[in-house]
């Protein structure tokens, strides 16, 4: 993985990309972000009467049975799901892929704990999860 500083130019991208097989190239914004999964990471923030938090979950779909996300009056939230992604092979038929570099989750079940700032009233939580990011805004019980 190369990080470039902003100002890099198009041609020392492709210079570099053409070199290193299997090469990532990140700038700008992309390049200050820590490596690894992206799942869990997270920001919470909060208002006068409420909690918002969203919490990134690539590959992760909230569209089944398999992810739950769970708050508590203390404001402890667990979220479980599946990854589908970080596989070693992917197969688009009638294509086999054989991964050259695997930076995303490894497939399969996990968990995330963590908790709000406060006290929450759990049956009033509000949330979303699109592309891969779910939002949830609870009302804060002070």
């Amino acid at each position: 993985m190369v990080f470039f500083p902003n100002g890099t130019t198009e041609a020392e991208f492709a210079n570099i990309l053409n070199r290193n097989r299997g090469a990532i190239a990140l700038s700008g914004a992309a390049s200050m972000q820590r490596i690894g999964s992206g799942i869990g990471q997270m920001n919470i923030g909060e208002s006068d009467g409420f909690y918002i938090f969203r919490v990134s979950l690539p590959g992760v779909s909230g569209s089944d049975d398999s992810f739950s996300c769970v708050v508590d009056p203390t404001g402890m939230v667990e979220m479980q799901g599946v990854s589908t992604t970080g596989e070693q092979v992917v197969e688009k038929p009638p294509q086999v892929f054989f991964m050259e570099t695997r930076n995303l989750c490894p497939p399969g079940p996990f968990s995330i704990k963590f908790r709000l700032p406060g006290p929450v009233l759990p049956y009033q939580l509000r949330s979303s999860f699109v592309d891969g990011m779910f939002e949830g805004i609870v009302r804060r019980n002070s």
